[in-house]
């Protein structure tokens, strides 16, 4: 099954909200327990259970979450006006490794220029090429963007209706990713308290075990 956090999936993006929200109140529920009863070891068992318990429910809620997304023509990517011209670039095919060993080199092509040297991971670029830029996408001005008739008058005709899909289909896998997110934070909140819960019924009981002893050592 499609993970849920592809805009493929087949879970629409407002139920994928409402399962967050959902896995957020038992999530809630579960930091209840492990707050307040997990520490004791009068409770710590049946609070156990009642965290297992809940933690499939929201597995249940996520399917496929850890699936990989289905794969994408990669013709969709590229906008209608250039896919023509995308198609006449595409390298010939190329022989297999067999026959380029039998060939050999090309004459005139030496398999290797003297002094020549591949760049090596992590190593500065060379004088005058170009350094490569990160940059983060702003999803609320690509959201105002498209909504922004002028600034679609700018692009071709062609290519407006592609743009605005590619567009809300870029904006909601990352509001995808935010949700899920959301839900994984708040397993760590309850991993935090679950720890610190059965910390403190651990020390209680060790606590416990050494009065006994003690009392047995004092008996004898």
């Amino acid at each position: 099954m499609t993970s849920p956090i592809s805009p493929l999936s087949p879970v629409p993006i407002e139920d994928l909200r409402r399962r967050v929200r959902e896995a957020e109140a038992l999530l809630g529920v579960a930091r209840g327990l492990a707050r307040d009863e997990l520490n004791d070891p009068g409770s710590c068992e049946r609070a156990r259970d009642r965290i297992i318990s809940i933690l499939r429910e929201i597995d249940s809620l996520f399917p496929g979450l850890n699936d990989p997304p289905p794969s994408i023509d990669p013709s969709e990517l590229v906008a209608p006006s250039m896919r023509d011209r995308a198609r006449s670039l595409e390298p010939a095919a190329v022989p297999p490794a067999a026959e380029l060993a039998e060939a050999g080199p090309a004459e005139g092509d030496p398999e290797e220029e003297e002094g020549e040297e591949d760049l090596a991971e992590g190593d500065e670029p060379r004088e005058g090429e170009p350094e490569e830029v990160e940059w983060e996408l702003d999803h609320r001005k690509l959201a105002a963007a498209i909504e922004n008739e002028q600034l679609m008058s700018k692009i071709p005709e062609v290519d407006r209706e592609w743009f605005k899909g590619m567009a809300k289909r870029t904006i909601e896998a990352q509001e995808r990713v935010e949700l899920c997110e959301r839900v994984r934070m708040a397993f760590d909140e309850l991993s935090t308290a679950m720890r610190r819960g059965l910390d403190e019924t651990s020390r209680q009981l060790s606590v416990a075990l050494t009065f006994e002893q003690l009392k047995a050592k004092q008996q004898q």
